[in-house]
């Protein structure tokens, strides 16, 4: 998993595009974005929208924030344990 704030949406393209893309990996290796939510909630909306796009998005339900990182990478193994 990459960690990344929920507006980084640019920083996300250009790992999808470059050494992140699915297709280097022939789909052995999965990457997604562990993500909580925003206090925004256009950049919420942003999110959802690109978690359809991509299906790589981990949207838990906290703030993201440098004192949530614990619960974000919580989340991403319980995400692995079940998938």
């Amino acid at each position: 998993f990459l960690v990344t704030p929920p507006n980084s949406f640019h920083k996300r393209y250009l790992i999808r595009s470059t050494w992140g893309n699915s297709t280097r990996f022939n789909d052995q290796v999965k990457i997604f974005f562990p993500i909580g939510l925003s206090r925004n909630e256009t950049v919420n909306l942003m999110i959802k929208q690109e978690f359809d796009l991509f299906n790589d998005i981990l949207l838990e339900d906290y703030y993201d924030s440098y004192y949530n990182f614990t619960l974000k990478v919580f989340g991403s193994f319980k995400w692995i344990n079940l998938y």
